[in-house]
């Protein structure tokens, strides 16, 4: 990645916002799915951070690919404070070394995945998280934050933002819901951690994250018209595009997981959203198309496009429970539009 001005300037706001970054002082934190669109976030802008504030922060970042971590990251690694550990989570953990905290971002994140390996979608979810928890267990870590998803709340016959205790319905029986039962069992999974073994645990749930560091085959709508126009392409809809969301930018969401981490109450679930940012999936779009200068067409999606879709219309999170730890978010949603073309335009040259 281009280390552009904006994307510099992610990083500040990071910096600023989250609460309680004195207690990463001389810590060692792992951070899984390194090289995923919200880890590799976490861990450059730890990178960065730690060496700013001069914090002796070192961070193990987990992945599958250790040439795609070093392409990612290779801007970076001259800052000497990550090490890179090859993992790939269906099999156990063998690792002996010791680390003070874990942010687990790994999981299969996009609808296509979703449906083209629902089972590994699920194992991914849930028996990676097993296996990380054990090894929280034996090292004495001290704190997980698992990152879950606002879709985990399934549909709700209600319009205002939704807080931490709503249950809404998921259809068991559709393939599509392998990612949000998934992690619904995995947030059981934690909290038995918990309660059984005395591991430290929060859950971040997260609302709709848009932003730069998207992989090229990211199926989600905003990843896929963010690419779309920073390649100077039209844009295409295949719904009308009425589903409300909780639009929140990268770096508002790092910091927000960070705030989780190092304010979060053990056994508690904050969802990481910003609210203010509520807007229909067509006006998203709209403001991609005028902001990159493109064209907006919608056309009727085909059976394999409707089967990608969330049948949840409306997800709005509300953001009330993390603002109480100080945690405030502050891109708007054109903001954080204008702020990805940039990293991308830069990234694509």
């Amino acid at each position: 990645m281009s280390f552009s001005t904006a994307f510099l300037k992610d990083l500040d706001i990071i910096k600023k916002n989250t609460i309680g970054l004195e207690d990463l002082e001389n810590k060692t934190i792992l951070v899984t799915g390194a090289t995923g669109q919200i880890g590799s976030f976490i861990v450059q802008s730890l990178s960065f951070i730690g060496s700013m504030k001069n914090l002796g922060l070192s961070i193990i970042a987990v992945g599958r690919n250790e040439e795609k971590f070093s392409n990612k990251f290779s801007g970076i690694l001259k800052n000497g404070n990550i090490k890179f550990v090859q993992q790939d989570f269906q099999y156990e953990l063998n690792w002996d070394f010791h680390t003070d905290y874990i942010i687990h971002a790994a999981s299969n994140a996009d609808p296509k995945s979703y449906m083209s390996d629902p089972v590994g979608t699920m194992n991914g979810n849930y028996i990676a998280t097993l296996n990380i928890l054990n090894y929280a267990k034996e090292q004495n870590v001290e704190k997980v934050v698992f990152i879950s998803t606002g879709e985990v709340y399934g549909e709700i016959d209600d319009t205002k933002p939704i807080d931490e205790t709503t249950s809404g319905y998921i259809n068991s029986m559709k393939v599509r819901s392998c990612y949000p039962i998934s992690k619904r069992a995995t947030e059981t999974l934690c909290i038995s951690f918990m309660y059984q073994f005395g591991i430290e645990v929060s859950i971040a749930r997260l609302a709709h994250i848009f932003g730069p560091n998207f992989s090229n085959k990211d199926s989600r709508v905003a990843s896929q018209f963010l690419k779309s126009a920073s390649e100077g392409n039209d844009l295409t809809m295949y719904s009308e595009g009425k589903q409300i969301r909780s639009y929140t930018y990268i770096s508002d969401c790092v910091s927000g997981i960070l705030t989780v981490l190092l304010r979060g109450e053990n056994g508690e679930a904050y969802n990481v959203s910003n609210t203010e940012n509520a807007i229909s999936l067509h006006d998203f779009c709209c403001y991609i198309a005028e902001l990159a200068g493109m064209q907006l067409k919608t056309v009727i999606a085909n059976e394999e496009e409707e089967t990608l879709k969330t049948p949840i219309s409306h997800a709005v999170l509300s953001n009330r429970k993390l603002k109480k730890l100080g945690w405030e978010p502050v891109i708007n949603v054109k903001n954080g539009i204008k702020s990805t073309l940039k990293i991308l335009e830069g990234t694509n040259k």
